[in-house]
C-alpha cells in the first residue's frame, strides 16, 4: 500500500504551489479529481451546509470522520481533513482526533485555534500545547501525516497579524508541518477565504 501521507507531503514544494480543492460530497470530490487536482480537502462549512447547519462547531467528530471516509473512498488522490478545532479544547482530545484521522485514511488535517462554537481564540499557551499534542500524535503514527496548524484569529477579529505571526511561528516550532493564516487582509465575522499559506 502506498503511503498516502508521504504522497501528500511530496506535493508541498517551496515555490511550486499545487491545488488543494475543497469537496463537500463524493460527487464533488470525483469531479475535482477528474479536473486534475492533485489533492482534495474536506470542508467543515461545505459539509455542515449539506446537513442544513451552519459552519463552526456544529459537526461531531464522528460525523466528520465518516464524511472523510466517504470522500476518501471516492478518489485516488490524497484527502486532507478540515477538522476545525480538533473537536475539543484539551490537547489530549486533539491528539486523539489526529490518530482517528489517520485511521480512516486521511493524508493530513488542519487544526484551528478557535474555541468553537464561538469566535474566541484559545489562549496562546493552550493553542500551542494543542498543536504540540497534535504533532506528537502525528509523529507516532505508522505512516506519514501532514499536520496544518491554523491561526484563525485575524479572520475572526480576535487578534492582529502580529499575533498571528507569533502563533504560527510557535506552531511550527512545536512540530506543525504547515501553518496557515486565513484571510489576513479581509476581516469577517467567523468566516473568510483561504489566502495565506506557508509550508516548511
Amino acid at each position: 500500500m502506498p503511503d498516502i501521507g508521504a504522497t501528500f507531503r511530496a506535493l508541498h514544494r517551496t515555490g511550486d504551489p499545487f491545488l488543494l480543492v475543497n469537496a463537500w460530497d463524493k460527487g464533488s470530490a470525483r469531479m475535482m479529481q477528474a479536473l486534475g487536482v492533485e489533492a482534495i480537502a474536506t470542508t467543515s462549512a461545505g459539509h455542515a451546509f449539506t446537513q442544513g447547519r451552519v459552519d463552526g462547531g456544529t459537526l461531531t467528530r464522528d460525523e466528520a470522520l465518516t464524511h472523510a471516509q466517504e470522500l476518501i473512498s471516492a478518489v485516488t488522490v490524497p484527502v486532507s481533513g478540515d477538522f476545525e478545532n480538533g473537536f475539543g479544547e484539551a490537547p489530549e482530545t486533539v491528539a486523539d482526533t489526529i490518530r482517528m484521522a489517520a485511521e480512516v485514511g486521511l493524508a493530513g488535517c488542519s487544526i484551528e485555534d478557535t474555541a468553537l462554537p464561538g469566535c474566541a481564540a484559545y489562549d496562546f499557551d493552550l493553542a500551542v500545547e494543542r498543536i504540540r499534542a497534535a504533532a506528537s500524535a502525528a509523529r507516532t503514527l505508522p505512516r506519514d501525516f501532514v499536520l496544518v496548524a491554523r491561526a484563525d484569529g485575524v479572520m475572526t477579529n480576535q487578534y492582529d497579524v502580529d499575533e498571528a505571526i507569533r502563533r504560527i511561528q510557535a506552531y511550527e516550532a512545536v512540530g506543525a508541518d504547515c501553518v496557515y493564516v486565513p484571510a489576513p487582509l479581509i476581516r469577517t465575522r467567523c468566516a473568510g477565504s483561504s489566502t495565506a499559506f506557508r509550508c516548511r
